[in-house]
């Protein structure tokens, strides 16, 4: 049966309830005196503002001012939006601190190897992550986040492909600050070993601030979103880098930090290993889309193929 009509008020209950039942997630529009049992049961009850009884509006969860239909797909875009921001603004987040920690972690038990200071520390964490995280904070919706099915109402904010991606890109941005520990640009300089770590740290701070490029979603290419760079994500990118920078390049404040001047090639080394993530988690994300098309795929094929035997 798909159209219901005349019904009362306990056979509205009872169809949001069937669907329910069958693992649905639920939303129940009304207006009338009738609707309020199905409009509280519902998952989501959406009330009409306009010519909507006060029952009804006191039963639901949403009220559409306008009375509109349209406006609850506009509501329901905004939501899923604000919810992306918020996965995205947070994977950003541990993933670019686990790279920290997995940097920290494996310099701590390397004798030779100078660890990050703790005014290091804080300098990558407060100037040059703060800013990108709060621009994928007001990131623009992605077009196709629409004909996605909705998320289940147990899921977890981050899911276990997130914490994947979290572990890798913790390997590789730490992986990556050890190479610069390991590169052989001074041998025998006895600042060797600081001017590594001062590498290290410049790293630390730029490779994430690439990174905020690949949380923009989870499983596309950032080359196919529109737009492809956000005016906010870019000047919140460009305004940590220089804010780093002057750590770096102005030199009352090398001293403060332990910085050292940095000559052309290892500016370029730097910035290799810095823009290195984005490729690497490009192709994780290419890897996980094989996948899950191999799984659709398979899905597909798996009742028709058992059917034929």
């Amino acid at each position: 049966v798909r159209v219901f009509a005349r019904v009362t008020a306990e056979q509205k209950l009872r169809i949001v309830e069937a669907f329910k039942r069958v693992g649905h997630i639920v939303a129940m529009t009304g207006d009338g005196v009738n609707d309020a049992p199905a409009l509280r049961e519902a998952h989501i009850g959406v009330a009409m503002g306009k010519d909507g009884t006060d029952v009804a509006r006191e039963a639901a969860d949403m009220v559409i001012a306008d009375d509109n239909f349209a406006t609850i797909v506009h509501a329901v875009r905004e939501g899923r939006a604000i919810w992306r921001n918020i996965q995205k603004f947070i994977f950003f987040l541990l993933s670019s601190n686990a790279g920290l920690l997995v940097a920290v972690f494996t310099v701590s038990f390397i004798g030779n190897f100078r660890p990050l200071t703790p005014l290091m520390i804080l300098w990558i964490n407060l100037v040059t992550n703060g800013l990108p995280a709060l621009a994928l904070g007001v990131d623009p919706p992605d077009p196709t986040q629409m004909r996605e099915p909705p998320r289940k109402r147990t899921g977890s904010l981050l899911g276990g492909r997130d914490w994947l991606g979290i572990a890798f890109v913790g390997v590789c941005m730490g992986g990556a600050a050890i190479v610069c520990y390991l590169l052989p640009l001074h041998p025998g300089d006895p600042q060797a070993a600081k001017m590594a770590r001062a590498m290290a740290f410049s790293l630390l701070a730029l490779s994430p601030l690439l990174h905020a490029v690949n949380c923009r979603s989870a499983t596309s290419s950032f080359l196919s979103l529109r737009p492809i760079l956000p005016l906010s994500l870019v000047a919140a990118v460009m305004m940590s880098a220089a804010i780093h920078l002057v750590a770096v390049l102005v030199p009352t404040l090398r001293p403060v930090f332990q910085t050292f001047e940095l000559s052309a090639t290892e500016w370029g080394i730097l910035l290799a290993l810095s823009a290195s993530i984005i490729p690497a988690v490009e192709l994780l994300k290419l890897v996980q889309r094989l996948l899950a098309k191999n799984e659709a795929v398979e899905g597909l094929l798996g009742p028709a193929s058992s059917h034929s035997r």
